[in-house]
């Protein structure tokens, strides 16, 4: 079992982050010693998991919907697997938007045109 303080070192969130993921029902406590939240191993993995979504773009809410009802006794259903579905979906379109932009930026990289507004036509 870990102290917050433990989880929050091997995973490089703040303590306070952690208290309100718990507040947020993204991680759980499995445990309280002496009025401390203990967590097992498989909390890293959850925070992990916490911090790679927000990097893509997922905001709190979604993160909690993908992760709600997931664990070792229950698999994805059709509900989880349709908000995945979508995300993708969001995902593949943002991917094209940069995509265009960094055809864009790299035709101003090379650019010889003496203004912006010449060049973008």
């Amino acid at each position: 079992m870990l102290t917050i303080g433990q989880l929050a070192r091997k995973t490089g969130i703040a303590a306070s982050a952690l208290r309100y993921y718990e507040a947020a029902g993204i991680v759980r406590a499995t445990a309280r010693t002496g009025n401390q939240r203990r967590y097992d191993n498989s909390a890293v993995a959850r925070v992990n998991v916490v911090r790679l979504a927000q990097a893509a773009g997922f905001r709190l809410d979604e993160i909690k919907r993908l992760l709600n009802g997931l664990d070792a006794k229950t698999p994805p259903g059709p509900r989880w697997r349709a908000l995945a579905a979508n995300k993708i979906e969001e995902i593949d379109a943002q991917l094209g938007r940069l995509h265009e932009m960094r055809k864009l930026l790299e035709a101003l990289m090379r650019c010889q045109c003496p203004s912006i507004n010449d060049c973008v036509r």
